[in-house]
């Protein structure tokens, strides 16, 4: 008898699934939900407006969220804060001003307050009477360069 070793045993490997097989095709269902989602909300991000701030001595008939900033009478931002400067001597409004308008909005823009008057002349703006106050603003047709913080003037200008 001879003593020879065995031979050795073949040891038999696997390798590896690749992980695309072991996931079922019901992940992609989270997955696309995941994609639409991160979508809209970059969507809605990027087609928000820009927010300035304007300094006014009070704040009367304004109100987040309702109060509006029109330019020729049309609606181009809105009311978003209403706060105080930082010595508490003005009223600070930050308002949200839509993205293609804003590049207009630069240093030689105005704006004042559009309440209901009566004085010795008359009754003006009584429409603000129902529809609220509202923030009238009035910029030239050129871009220039951003400004985010203004100052508003107590009473419309004679001559914007």
């Amino acid at each position: 008898m001879t003593n020879s070793p065995e031979p050795a045993k073949l040891v038999k490997t696997t390798a590896p699934n690749p992980i695309w097989t072991r996931l079922s095709v019901i992940w992609l269902v989270p997955l696309l939900a995941l994609a639409i989602t991160l979508g809209v909300a970059w969507k809605s991000y990027s087609d928000r407006g820009v927010l300035i701030e304007i300094d006014f001595a009070d704040a009367t008939g304004i109100r987040p969220g309702e109060t509006t900033l029109k330019f020729r009478e049309v609606d181009v931002g809105h009311v978003e804060t209403v706060g105080f400067s930082e010595n508490l001597s003005n009223v600070r409004l930050g308002v949200r001003v839509n993205k293609d308008v804003a590049p207009f909005v630069d240093a030689d823009a105005l704006f004042w307050l559009v309440r209901p008057e009566v004085t010795t002349q008359g009754i003006s703006r009584l429409d603000t009477v129902l529809s609220g106050t509202f923030i009238e603003g009035f910029w030239d047709a050129e871009p220039g360069a951003p400004q985010s913080r203004f100052t508003g003037l107590a009473r419309a200008p004679l001559a914007p």
